[in-house]
């Protein structure tokens, strides 16, 4: 069965339809984003959901007019980036909201400052633009200017997998840094800051420095933190008995008063507005102090002042994060547990730690820093041991055993952690007297293309560099592709080839593959793989082996793919433009059928006797399963009407009539030919019962049975042929009865017998359009048919004891047992099974 990932198979502006879907991407928590062309928006499909989130343009307040967007790419800090096509701009999000980049006035030209119905773009690892301007038939890449970070601190980029190396080097021992140092920090130029508190001094290296370069002292007492600014300005907690922080401007020699304090600092910090805070670990609060004044006095910030658990108060605070937004994060230790103080908010919002579910149990946090994703890293100080959050949730990344030691492997306290520009991280292990350092160990995304960190003030050239013309990669660019090392890779749809440039490369590779039509899309693998849409002509995309013209077919579609994507799990999207939905296969796993990753599958199903019983159960399954609309027949309406309300679904649709009447299957094929134009899967379902030994049968017995049981499926599946399209499937509803012989039940036996039979012959009459045909053989299921088997309720009870006790499994089927069989005989899950009679029956038929 083909499970919608994102649209139908119909146009539509739902949350779970798409019309002309185009640009695709998924991020490493497996959400889907397309650009959603004709409904001139942006939609999210969280891992799993079937209803879009608009998250920009028509139907997204506070975000930004578009007009069939059409490529996508997310940055390293999931901001979006989107051409919006009909706009001839490209536009980006980041914190203050969306802005655009560059094509902004909107208006069509050749200038290197616009664009022409721009389509896909990429970044290089280094935040250049790469974008094909399709209707000006080049390639145009946009320069990176401005690359200046919001970050205050080292704020490295790392992957939900990344680690570190299990024992740790030992950066600095006691004899340098004294008993118990408390506070490590590492400035974005590498030099790294360590308080001695034992000797009132703060120690300095240089990157690459063995031995400390300098050393400040003067007028110190007992220093617990150091924070440095970008600009080079040291401020040094000198609170213990002077009662203030201290500040050294860039390569000065003495120190200012910047602000007075009751107590020690036990961290500070200094946010990108030149605010500096203390945490007052011995009050019980954090205060706050803008240095661009001539004040030294602070403000409260976070905490009262007084020891307590609630939303409002510490205890013992310890170590303190400003993010870009301005939100204060304190490290709460006495309350194990990590706040969030959003900006002018004087409640806290616990994190990890206490109160906080799925997080793990803390035991005295003292650290507490940020990636440049935002995740948290966390000095876990009565745990001996720092843990790191991901995407995936919290783990342990160092001393995880939680126990004490001085083993290279093990921490004894920790005190505060710092990131140096490259990842790697640097600890005060405070009761084992020394700096360790964590090196980084792998920061493998398993991505094979970019996603730079892009600050929030970034500029782009206003002007385009042609980087190549149509006289190269012919006419209407489309597909575009950088990979990790900046190779570029282009579709020429007019010769069938594609072009890569190696990096800093002005000429381009040529990549001739055989049997390739109108490609529209290209990725290529973190293994070199090329993936390429070869939908147009052939209905595949093709994958050709790394420096190879090898190539396999690696999944079936029924169109171009406008967009390729392999997200981190191996799985292969393709964005159906035509066809209004995305398809998904996870590769490498035997089979080339894709299931369909958003809204439902596109499939169009009848069931005949669909009111009740193993009709109706499949019904729901159907629904269930993401079939796009349902028919279900029956006799009597008030059963139909039962039927629909109790689905509840917008998909289904009951046509009141008999099977063995050929007017009313007209009627029924006319209004499934009017309303959906085709159907995908009959489940010839409708069926008659009733009991007449042999030497009592009569004629109206006989022609009841059949007309209903056998001339009613021939003809239902007949009049459908017309609007049954190819590859779809037919399942008939048979009978273990077919193959035994049943008591009173001579006609009703034969019946089945003449379905099995009618499935043999359809399978060979109806292979050149590849339909399928198969025989359902349930036993005894316990539906309102079997509970009307005998003249008395006695007989009833008495035969469902009998078939009860002469099953292998004790027992009755149900109704939704069956109709999950039906779904899997509908489904591609049996596109190699087709004339087999599967029997649905606790076994019975088979002893």
């Amino acid at each position: 069965m083909w499970i919608v990932a994102a649209g139908t198979d119909c146009s539509g502006s739902t949350s779970n339809t798409l019309n002309g879907p185009r640009g695709i991407f998924v991020d490493t928590n497996l959400n889907l984003y397309v650009t959603d062309c004709f409904n001139n928006r942006v939609q999210l499909f969280q891992s799993q959901q079937l209803n879009g989130i608009t998250v920009a343009g028509t139907g997204a307040s506070g975000t930004i007019s578009l007009s069939c967007p059409s490529g996508i790419v997310l940055d390293a800090e999931g901001y979006l980036f989107v051409t919006d096509c009909g706009n001839h701009r490209v536009v980006g999000s980041g914190p203050n909201g969306y802005r655009c980049l560059v094509g902004c006035s909107s208006v069509i030209g050749l200038a290197s400052n616009q664009l022409y119905y721009p389509t896909t773009m990429y970044f290089d690892n280094h935040g250049n633009m790469i974008v094909a301007d399709d209707w000006n038939h080049r390639i145009q890449k946009f320069l990176i200017t401005n690359i200046s970070s919001d970050f205050v601190t080292n704020q490295p980029n790392l992957c939900p997998s990344t680690t570190w190396y299990t024992d740790a080097i030992t950066f600095a021992n006691s004899s340098t840094v004294g008993t118990s140092p408390f506070t490590v920090f590492v400035t974005t130029n590498n030099t790294i800051y360590v308080a001695n508190k034992q000797n009132s001094q703060v120690l300095i290296w240089s990157e690459g420095s063995i031995n400390p370069n300098r050393v400040i002292s003067t007028g110190l007492n007992t220093t617990y933190s150091v924070f440095v600014t970008p600009n080079g300005d040291i401020y040094v907690d000198n609170g213990y008995s002077n009662h203030r922080v201290d500040k050294w401007t860039f390569n000065s020699n003495t120190s200012i008063l910047s602000m007075s304090i009751v107590s020690s600092c036990y961290a500070m910090f200094v946010d990108s507005s030149n605010t500096l805070y203390c945490s007052l670990n011995l009050n019980h609060q954090v205060v706050k102090k803008w240095l661009n004044d001539n004040v030294t006095t602070s403000t409260i910030v976070a905490g009262t002042g007084v020891a307590g658990s609630s939303a409002n108060m510490l205890t013992y605070p310890t170590g303190i994060f400003v993010d870009i937004k301005f939100n204060l994060y304190v490290a709460d230790c006495s309350n194990n547990r990590i706040q969030m103080f959003a900006l002018g908010q004087t409640n806290g919002t616990t994190l990890v730690g206490n109160n906080a579910p799925g997080t793990p149990t803390l035991n005295c946090p003292y650290g507490v820093i940020l990636d440049a994703n935002g995740y948290l890293f966390i000095v876990d100080d009565h745990n001996h041991r720092i843990l790191g959050l991901g995407p995936y949730g919290y783990r342990c990344l160092f001393g995880c055993t939680s126990v004490p030691g001085s083993a290279l492997n093990q921490l004894n306290y920790p005190t505060a952690i710092s990131f140096d520009s490259y990842g790697n991280l640097y600890v005060s292990d405070s009761s084992n007297s020394r700096i360790v350092k964590l090196l980084l160990a792998s920061n493998s995304c398993n991505l094979s293309y970019n996603q730079p960190t892009i600050c929030s003030n970034a500029i782009w050239s206003p002007n385009g560099v042609t980087f190549a013309s149509s006289g190269t990669i012919g006419t209407i660019p489309n597909g575009i592709f950088i990979d990790g090392i900046n190779n570029v890779y282009v579709i020429n749809q007019v010769n069938n080839t594609i072009l890569k440039w190696s990096q800093w490369n002005s000429s381009a590779s040529i990549l001739t593959y055989i049997n390739v039509s109108n490609p529209h899309s290209v990725f290529v693998s973190i293994t070199g793989d090329i993936y390429v849409d070869n939908g147009y002509l052939y209905g595949r995309i093709d994958k050709y082996f790394f420096n190879t013209s090898n190539f396999i077919t690696v999944m079936n579609v029924n169109g171009s793919c406008i967009g390729l994507f392999i997200d981190i799990n191996n799985n292969l999207y393709c964005s159906i433009q035509n066809q209004h939905q995305v398809t998904k296969l996870l590769l490498n796993n035997g089979t080339t059928i894709p299931s369909i990753v958003v809204g439902n599958d596109g499939k169009i199903a009848l069931i005949t006797g669909g009111s009740e019983g193993i009709g109706f159960a499949t019904a729901e399954r159907f629904i269930l399963e993401g079939i796009e609309h349902v028919f279900i027949t029956g006799r009597r309406q008030e059963k139909l009407d039962e039927a629909v309300k109790k689905i509840q679904s917008n998909r289904i649709t009951a046509v009141q009539g008999d099977a063995s009447d050929l007017n009313h299957l007209d009627r029924l094929i006319d209004i499934i030919r009017e309303t959906k134009g085709r159907l995908d899967i009959i489940f010839a379902n409708a069926a008659s019962c009733s009991f007449a030994r042999f030497g009592t049968i009569t004629e109206k017995h006989f022609d009841e049975t059949f007309n209903v049981n056998v001339k009613g499926v021939l003809f239902t599946i007949q009049k459908a042929l017309p609007i049954l399209v190819n590859r779809s499937s037919i399942i008939i509803n048979g009978s273990n009865s077919s193959n035994k012989g049943d008591p009173d039940l001579t006609v009703y036996c034969a019946t089945k017998a003449a379905l099995r039979s009618f499935a043999r012959c359809m399978t060979v009459d109806l292979k050149e359009r590849q339909i399928r045909v198969n025989t359902l053989s349930p036993g005894a299921i316990d539906t309102p048919l079997l509970r009307s088997m005998g003249n008395t309720q006695d007989e009833v009870e008495n035969n469902l004891k009998m078939w009860t006790e002469a099953i292998p499994m004790n027992r009755l089927g149900t109704p939704d047992e069956v109709a999950k069989a039906v779904v899997f005989l509908a489904s591609d899950d049996s596109s190699y099974i087709t004339g087999i009679e599967l029997f649905v029956d606790g076994g019975l038929s088979q002893i």
